[in-house]
């Protein structure tokens, strides 16, 4: 009897402990959701790059967002408004203009929030 109550006390403590682990984990899992990390990707074609990167909205309304983007000399603005939870795919081609190397900077700035929400520097080479 003594070897029965053991083992369902056992059983009772490793339940509690997934329970417990999964709580954590749920709470980590969306903890990170909530970080940012701008994964931008690039695709040279035809002797043009397009790079591309995703807008995450991780809260539960509309944020709207603004894009600057910096290439060589040029200066692009866009701005975008995201559903709450969705995901936005941004993407911008960018042409050689007689230049063999470039330097491109994107900032991303939640509306009126004077701090970078996201911001990345990438080197193109044109060859």
């Amino acid at each position: 009897m003594e070897k029965i109550r053991l083992v369902y006390l056992s059983l009772i403590f490793l339940l509690l402990f997934l329970v417990a682990y999964l709580i954590y984990t749920s709470l980590y899992i969306s903890g990170q959701k909530a970080k940012t990390g701008m994964n931008v990707e690039t695709v040279k074609l035809d002797g043009m790059y397009i790079v591309k990167f995703d807008i995450f909205n991780n809260e539960d309304h509309r944020v709207n967002y603004i894009i600057h983007v910096q290439v060589g000399e040029d200066h692009f603005r866009d701005s975008v408004s995201i559903k709450g939870d969705y995901l936005y795919t941004y993407r911008h081609n960018v042409y050689p203009k007689n230049r063999t190397r470039v330097d491109m900077n994107i900032t991303i700035y939640k509306e009126g929030e004077s701090e970078p929400w996201e911001q990345t520097s990438l080197s193109l080479v044109f060859q």
